[in-house]
Protein backbone atom coordinates (compact mmCIF):
# COMPACT_ATOMS: atom_id res chain seq x y z
CA UNK A 1 0.00 0.00 0.00
CA UNK A 2 1.36 3.37 -1.02
CA UNK A 3 2.31 5.74 1.77
CA UNK A 4 0.95 9.24 1.14
CA UNK A 5 2.67 11.15 3.92
CA UNK A 6 6.24 10.58 2.88
CA UNK A 7 8.82 13.38 3.21
CA UNK A 8 8.75 13.82 -0.59
CA UNK A 9 4.96 14.21 -0.73
CA UNK A 10 4.96 16.61 2.21
CA UNK A 11 7.70 18.69 0.57
CA UNK A 12 5.80 18.84 -2.73
CA UNK A 13 2.61 19.85 -0.92
CA UNK A 14 4.33 22.78 0.79
CA UNK A 15 5.97 23.87 -2.45
CA UNK A 16 2.60 23.91 -4.24
CA UNK A 17 0.97 25.72 -1.30
CA UNK A 18 3.76 28.29 -1.29
CA UNK A 19 3.40 28.93 -5.03
CA UNK A 20 -0.38 29.35 -4.69
CA UNK A 21 0.03 31.82 -1.83
CA UNK A 22 2.61 33.84 -3.79
CA UNK A 23 0.41 34.00 -6.90
CA UNK A 24 -2.71 34.99 -4.91
CA UNK A 25 -0.83 37.53 -2.82
CA UNK A 26 1.33 39.24 -5.42
CA UNK A 27 0.06 38.50 -8.95
CA UNK A 28 -3.59 37.51 -9.46
CA UNK A 29 -6.49 36.56 -7.23
CA UNK A 30 -9.87 35.17 -8.34
CA UNK A 31 -13.03 36.94 -7.22
CA UNK A 32 -16.70 36.09 -7.78
CA UNK A 33 -19.36 38.78 -8.24
CA UNK A 34 -22.12 38.13 -5.65
CA UNK A 35 -24.52 41.01 -6.46
CA UNK A 36 -25.83 43.05 -9.37
CA UNK A 37 -24.33 46.39 -8.30
CA UNK A 38 -21.99 46.51 -11.32
CA UNK A 39 -24.50 45.51 -14.03
CA UNK A 40 -24.19 45.95 -17.03
CA UNK A 41 -20.38 45.63 -16.99
CA UNK A 42 -20.09 42.83 -14.44
CA UNK A 43 -22.81 40.22 -14.00
CA UNK A 44 -23.86 38.21 -10.96
CA UNK A 45 -21.74 35.04 -10.94
CA UNK A 46 -18.81 36.44 -12.95
CA UNK A 47 -15.45 34.99 -11.92
CA UNK A 48 -12.77 37.64 -12.29
CA UNK A 49 -9.01 37.87 -12.24
CA UNK A 50 -7.87 40.74 -10.03
CA UNK A 51 -4.34 42.06 -10.46
CA UNK A 52 -2.67 42.40 -7.07
CA UNK A 53 0.31 44.36 -8.39
CA UNK A 54 -1.67 47.24 -9.96
CA UNK A 55 -1.62 49.57 -6.94
CA UNK A 56 0.96 48.03 -4.63
CA UNK A 57 0.79 45.62 -1.70
CA UNK A 58 -0.80 45.88 1.74
CA UNK A 59 -2.23 43.57 4.41
CA UNK A 60 -5.27 42.93 2.18
CA UNK A 61 -2.95 41.40 -0.40
CA UNK A 62 -2.31 38.49 1.95
CA UNK A 63 -4.59 35.53 2.71
CA UNK A 64 -6.97 36.22 5.62
CA UNK A 65 -5.73 39.86 5.74
CA UNK A 66 -2.77 38.84 7.89
CA UNK A 67 -1.23 42.09 9.27
CA UNK A 68 2.32 41.36 8.15
CA UNK A 69 2.49 44.45 5.90
CA UNK A 70 2.27 47.87 7.53
CA UNK A 71 1.01 50.45 5.05
CA UNK A 72 1.31 49.96 1.28
CA UNK A 73 4.49 49.09 -0.57
CA UNK A 74 5.09 50.10 -4.22
CA UNK A 75 1.90 52.18 -4.09
CA UNK A 76 0.57 53.50 -7.37
CA UNK A 77 -2.46 55.78 -7.32
CA UNK A 78 -5.54 54.29 -8.99
CA UNK A 79 -7.09 56.06 -11.96
CA UNK A 80 -10.56 57.46 -12.49
CA UNK A 81 -12.92 54.83 -13.81
CA UNK A 82 -10.91 51.82 -12.62
CA UNK A 83 -12.98 48.89 -11.34
CA UNK A 84 -11.46 47.86 -8.04
CA UNK A 85 -11.90 45.14 -5.42
CA UNK A 86 -11.48 46.35 -1.82
CA UNK A 87 -12.53 45.73 1.76
CA UNK A 88 -14.09 48.05 4.31
CA UNK A 89 -12.28 46.38 7.18
CA UNK A 90 -9.97 43.44 7.95
CA UNK A 91 -11.76 40.11 7.84
CA UNK A 92 -14.79 41.68 6.17
CA UNK A 93 -16.39 41.00 2.81
CA UNK A 94 -14.75 42.14 -0.42
CA UNK A 95 -16.56 44.64 -2.64
CA UNK A 96 -16.16 45.62 -6.27
CA UNK A 97 -17.00 49.15 -7.47
CA UNK A 98 -15.82 51.82 -9.89
CA UNK A 99 -13.50 54.57 -8.67
CA UNK A 100 -15.02 58.03 -9.20
CA UNK A 101 -13.16 60.15 -6.64
CA UNK A 102 -9.59 60.54 -5.43
CA UNK A 103 -8.23 62.36 -2.34
CA UNK A 104 -9.20 66.04 -2.34
CA UNK A 105 -11.98 65.64 -4.93
CA UNK A 106 -15.49 66.96 -4.48
CA UNK A 107 -18.13 64.50 -5.68
CA UNK A 108 -21.82 65.12 -6.18
CA UNK A 109 -24.68 63.44 -8.07
CA UNK A 110 -27.49 65.63 -9.45
CA UNK A 111 -30.45 64.01 -11.22
CA UNK A 112 -28.35 60.89 -11.79
CA UNK A 113 -25.42 62.74 -13.34
CA UNK A 114 -22.01 62.55 -11.70
CA UNK A 115 -20.09 65.76 -10.99
CA UNK A 116 -16.37 65.87 -10.24
CA UNK A 117 -15.07 69.11 -8.73
CA UNK A 118 -18.05 70.99 -10.12
CA UNK A 119 -17.73 69.64 -13.66
CA UNK A 120 -20.33 67.24 -14.99
CA UNK A 121 -19.11 63.89 -16.31
CA UNK A 122 -20.37 63.27 -19.85
CA UNK A 123 -23.43 61.03 -19.72
CA UNK A 124 -25.53 60.20 -22.77
CA UNK A 125 -28.82 58.31 -22.85
CA UNK A 126 -28.68 55.36 -25.26
CA UNK A 127 -32.03 53.65 -24.69
CA UNK A 128 -33.87 51.19 -22.49
CA UNK A 129 -32.26 48.11 -20.96
CA UNK A 130 -34.54 45.93 -23.08
CA UNK A 131 -33.42 47.53 -26.34
CA UNK A 132 -29.78 47.18 -25.28
CA UNK A 133 -30.26 43.53 -24.28
CA UNK A 134 -29.34 44.26 -20.67
CA UNK A 135 -31.00 42.37 -17.83
CA UNK A 136 -31.23 44.16 -14.51
CA UNK A 137 -31.64 42.43 -11.14
CA UNK A 138 -35.40 42.32 -11.73
CA UNK A 139 -36.66 42.37 -15.32
CA UNK A 140 -39.83 44.12 -14.19
CA UNK A 141 -37.91 47.22 -13.11
CA UNK A 142 -37.94 50.42 -15.13
CA UNK A 143 -34.42 50.52 -16.57
CA UNK A 144 -32.45 52.96 -18.76
CA UNK A 145 -28.92 52.75 -20.14
CA UNK A 146 -26.40 55.58 -20.29
CA UNK A 147 -22.93 55.87 -21.79
CA UNK A 148 -20.59 57.59 -19.36
CA UNK A 149 -17.23 59.02 -20.45
CA UNK A 150 -14.89 59.54 -17.54
CA UNK A 151 -11.25 60.50 -18.03
CA UNK A 152 -9.88 57.97 -20.55
CA UNK A 153 -12.66 55.44 -19.99
CA UNK A 154 -16.04 54.96 -21.62
CA UNK A 155 -18.57 52.54 -20.11
CA UNK A 156 -22.29 51.92 -19.67
CA UNK A 157 -24.28 52.55 -16.52
CA UNK A 158 -27.93 51.79 -15.80
CA UNK A 159 -30.59 53.58 -13.78
CA UNK A 160 -33.99 52.34 -12.67
CA UNK A 161 -35.40 55.25 -10.67
CA UNK A 162 -38.17 57.34 -12.19
CA UNK A 163 -37.54 60.14 -9.67
CA UNK A 164 -33.95 61.37 -9.92
CA UNK A 165 -34.46 64.36 -7.63
CA UNK A 166 -33.99 62.30 -4.46
CA UNK A 167 -31.16 60.32 -2.90
CA UNK A 168 -29.16 58.46 -4.16
CA UNK A 169 -29.64 60.12 -7.59
CA UNK A 170 -29.26 63.57 -6.08
CA UNK A 171 -26.80 63.85 -3.20
CA UNK A 172 -24.89 66.24 -1.02
CA UNK A 173 -21.37 67.24 -2.04
CA UNK A 174 -18.78 64.77 -0.71
CA UNK A 175 -15.22 65.91 -0.03
CA UNK A 176 -12.88 62.94 -0.31
CA UNK A 177 -10.39 62.91 2.61
CA UNK A 178 -6.67 62.41 2.16
CA UNK A 179 -5.73 58.77 1.75
CA UNK A 180 -9.26 57.74 0.77
CA UNK A 181 -11.23 56.77 -2.36
CA UNK A 182 -14.85 57.35 -3.44
CA UNK A 183 -16.56 54.42 -5.20
CA UNK A 184 -19.84 53.96 -7.05
CA UNK A 185 -21.52 50.99 -8.70
CA UNK A 186 -22.51 51.07 -12.37
CA UNK A 187 -26.03 49.92 -11.45
CA UNK A 188 -26.67 53.28 -9.87
CA UNK A 189 -29.98 52.53 -8.15
CA UNK A 190 -28.89 49.14 -6.84
CA UNK A 191 -25.46 49.81 -5.39
CA UNK A 192 -24.63 50.41 -1.72
CA UNK A 193 -21.50 52.49 -2.29
CA UNK A 194 -19.69 55.61 -1.06
CA UNK A 195 -22.81 57.73 -1.48
CA UNK A 196 -24.12 55.94 1.61
CA UNK A 197 -21.77 57.74 3.95
CA UNK A 198 -22.84 55.92 7.15
CA UNK A 199 -22.73 52.49 5.51
CA UNK A 200 -19.77 52.37 3.13
CA UNK A 201 -18.57 55.95 2.82
CA UNK A 202 -14.96 56.79 1.95
CA UNK A 203 -12.63 53.80 1.62
CA UNK A 204 -8.97 54.00 2.71
CA UNK A 205 -6.63 53.55 -0.26
CA UNK A 206 -4.76 51.04 1.91
CA UNK A 207 -7.81 48.75 1.81
CA UNK A 208 -7.55 48.13 -1.93
CA UNK A 209 -7.04 44.50 -2.98
CA UNK A 210 -6.51 45.01 -6.71
CA UNK A 211 -7.84 46.05 -10.11
CA UNK A 212 -10.34 43.94 -12.04
CA UNK A 213 -8.74 42.82 -15.31
CA UNK A 214 -10.56 39.92 -16.96
CA UNK A 215 -13.74 37.87 -16.69
CA UNK A 216 -12.80 34.20 -16.61
CA UNK A 217 -16.32 32.71 -16.81
CA UNK A 218 -19.77 33.10 -15.29
CA UNK A 219 -21.14 30.64 -12.74
CA UNK A 220 -24.43 31.97 -11.38
CA UNK A 221 -25.50 28.58 -10.06
CA UNK A 222 -25.15 24.87 -10.82
CA UNK A 223 -27.48 25.18 -13.83
CA UNK A 224 -25.85 28.27 -15.34
CA UNK A 225 -22.23 27.88 -16.41
CA UNK A 226 -21.40 30.42 -19.12
CA UNK A 227 -18.12 30.75 -21.03
CA UNK A 228 -19.35 33.28 -23.62
CA UNK A 229 -17.55 36.15 -21.83
CA UNK A 230 -14.37 34.19 -21.11
CA UNK A 231 -11.23 36.37 -21.20
CA UNK A 232 -13.31 39.53 -21.67
CA UNK A 233 -11.21 42.51 -20.59
CA UNK A 234 -12.93 44.91 -18.25
CA UNK A 235 -13.10 48.63 -19.03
Amino acid sequence: MREWFTPKVIKEFFIIAFVVVVIRSFIFEPYRIPTGSMIPNLMVGDFLFVSKYAYGYNRFSLPFDIPLINGTYFYQQPKYGDIIVFKKEPGGAAFVKRLVGLPGDEIRVIDGKLYLNGEGIQRNYIGSCEKNNIKNIDDSLFCEVFLEKFASKSYKTIASSMDTSVFPNTTITYKVPEGHIFFMGDNRDHSADSRFIHDMGFIPASNIIGRVEIVFFNFKDAMHLDFTRTLTRIK
